[in-house]
Order: structure tokens, then sequence, then C-alpha cells
């Protein structure tokens, strides 16, 4: 699966990105986040490790396919992204946020107002 050209990482630095994270339509988006909204997602519940990061311990819901989806935390240098991800995808994670970062023209505001 290759991230899609309409890739898009929206901002999300420095507030908290749920509930707009599970909310957003976008299969092919990322959020990027703060280290410490990672740090907090890693000990909310358990991680399930992925190669490059983690998902949340905890499935958000399942896809049209019945496959659990789980939100997905991806470590790239310095930054940090979140997506739903199905878990039969969490070996791609990864790669996926890491074309949509270099596919990226477009950077997106998020639009949660919930504060951090």
């Amino acid at each position: 699966m290759k991230a899609s050209p309409d890739s898009s990482i929206i901002d999300s630095i420095g507030r908290w990105p749920f509930p707009a994270l599970h909310e957003h339509k976008s299969e092919n988006d990322w959020f990027e986040i703060s280290k410490d909204h990672a740090d907090q997602l890693i000990g909310a519940v358990p991680p399930i490790y992925i190669p490059g990061g983690f998902m949340v311990g905890e499935a958000q819901t399942i896809d049209r396919r019945g496959v659990s989806v789980y939100t997905a935390i991806i470590h790239i240098g310095y930054r940090y992204f979140a997506r739903d991800l199905p878990i039969d995808q969490k070996r791609e994670a990864r790669n996926l946020a890491m074309e949509a970062i270099g596919s990226r023209g477009k950077r997106k505001a998020c639009r949660n107002d919930a504060g951090a």
C-alpha cells in the first residue's frame, strides 16, 4: 500500500489530537503530534510495538472488512505522527508515514479545539 499523492500532515502539535484524529475521514492523512502526547499514549494501555513505533493497545473500531483499527504512533527523527490504522497494516505503518511526509504538498491545521 502506497501513500496517496493526496496525503497530508495535519499539525496537531500543542493540541490533544483526539477526537479529531478518530473523526478524520481521509485514510491517507497523518497527524503530527508532540513527544509529550506520544509518551502519554504509550503509557495509556499496554502498547503493540511495531516497526518505527507502536499502536495504542486498545482497538478504536473495526473497518468494513471486520479488521480491528488501532491508533498507530510512528517516530521519525525527532517527529511523531499518529493515524488510525487497521492491525493488518502494522508492518507498513512507518513506510506509509514516511511516504506521506515525502509526498506532502499540503500541511493542514488540526481543527480540534480541545486543548492539550
